[in-house]
């Protein structure tokens, strides 16, 4: 019996000695164990507690034991070029309630690399980059300066009062690189002018003349219009005792007038401020002298004779005439010379068709053909005349 004790004795004293041997090699962990906290790129890996101590790069930490035992460090993964060497422990000797973070050291170690460019433009700074092909991290930059390329020239030319400029361009921003002024010319270019006022007899006119590129303007005086004035003969015939009114002025300016008829012998031929010329009872010679309110002067030659002034022949203004029914037309009837006496007369040869008057004038009655007969002395002239339907 008491051997038997004594076994059972034996067997607990063995199973308590194994449990204090086990206790032993676990760390021993406690509110007062330090903590570390193994860190990569802000995330945390791994936390290990206890008291730790650093040798040689190696982290031990103390156990029931042994005061260094080695602690089994955590791994990452490379980051592309980044390889991973380890732990950085520089502060991991720590005991007691402390917390620490030690973090993962990488050694970067780039592959092939290649060459980028961002070209330069006129205002902005281009780049040439060095880049890795792995992990696509730029390893070197060089700045390209900004530099304007090809250049253009635009002239904007001087006027008389404006001055121009010449640019240079940058032909890809636009931008002008530099302005040269050309100063003004001081020089109008004239157009060709404009009558701003007309001469006359009476007043110089005003020629305007306007600057093509300003707007100026400049006056030009027109010389006054000279005085003009003829008659519709030379020299005339006429019988002593009679009169005419055959010479006739024309030709004056703008507003001139005849002002006077004078004869230069009035024993011979006298005339009034009208024109109307009369022969004396005494033949001879005398000339009319016509003046107008500017100056200007015409001349006609009178001859006076005791026999009648012979008529050489007569013509009419139209020996053809087409009409309308009730339509009119005046015949004009010129004796040559001009001052022969002999009466004019009109004649028509078909009444129902065409009429005509004592003066000459003409009035379509009915479609169809009619002719008018002008006599004056032995002379004579004919109209023909057409009417047609309305």
């Amino acid at each position: 019996m008491f051997n038997k004790t004594m076994k059972n004795a034996k067997r607990s004293l063995a199973m308590a000695l194994a449990a204090v041997v086990v206790v032993a090699n676990v760390p021993v962990m406690n509110a007062d164990a330090a903590t570390i906290k193994f860190m990569n790129n802000g995330k945390e890996v791994k936390t290990v507690e206890g008291d730790f101590t650093v040798s040689d790069n190696k982290l031990y930490v103390a156990t029931s034991v042994s005061e260094n035992e080695l602690v089994e460090l955590p791994t990452v993964s490379d980051n592309g070029c980044e390889k991973f060497q380890g732990w950085d422990l520089s502060n991991a000797s720590v005991s007691g309630n402390e917390t620490v973070s030690v973090n993962a050291i990488f050694e970067t170690k780039h592959g092939e690399t290649e060459v980028k460019i961002t070209d330069a433009t006129c205002t902005k700074d281009g780049k040439k980059e060095t880049v890795c092909k792995d992990c696509g991290h730029v390893l070197e930059t060089e700045t390209i300066k900004a530099a304007h390329g090809e250049t253009e020239v635009k002239t904007t030319d001087a006027t008389c009062g404006k001055d121009g400029k010449k640019e240079t361009i940058c032909k890809d921003c636009k931008e002008v690189l530099k302005t040269e002024v050309i100063k003004a010319t001081g020089k109008h270019t004239w157009d060709e002018g404009k009558v701003t006022t007309e001469a006359t007899v009476a007043k110089a006119g005003v020629k305007t003349y306007t600057c093509k590129d300003c707007g100026a303007t400049k006056t030009e005086e027109i010389a006054k219009v000279k005085a003009t004035v003829k008659l519709n003969v030379k020299s005339i015939k006429l019988q002593t005792g009679k009169s005419t009114t055959a010479v006739v002025a024309s030709g004056l300016q703008k507003g001139d007038k005849v002002v006077s008829w004078t004869s230069s012998n009035k024993k011979i031929v006298k005339v009034t401020n009208k024109g109307k010329i009369t022969a004396t009872k005494t033949a001879g010679k005398a000339t009319i002298t016509v003046k107008t309110k500017y100056g200007a002067k015409a001349t006609v030659k009178v001859t006076t004779q005791k026999k009648a002034v012979a008529l050489k022949k007569i013509t009419v203004n139209k020996k053809k005439v087409t009409l309308k029914k009730g339509k009119k037309f005046q015949v004009v009837v010129t004796k040559s010379p001009i001052t022969a006496q002999d009466k004019v007369t009109f004649k028509s040869s078909n009444k129902k068709v065409a009429t005509v008057t004592s003066k000459g004038v003409i009035k379509a009655k009915k479609a169809g053909k009619a002719t008018i007969t002008v006599k004056a002395g032995k002379k004579t002239a004919k109209i023909t005349v057409t009417v047609k339907k309305k």
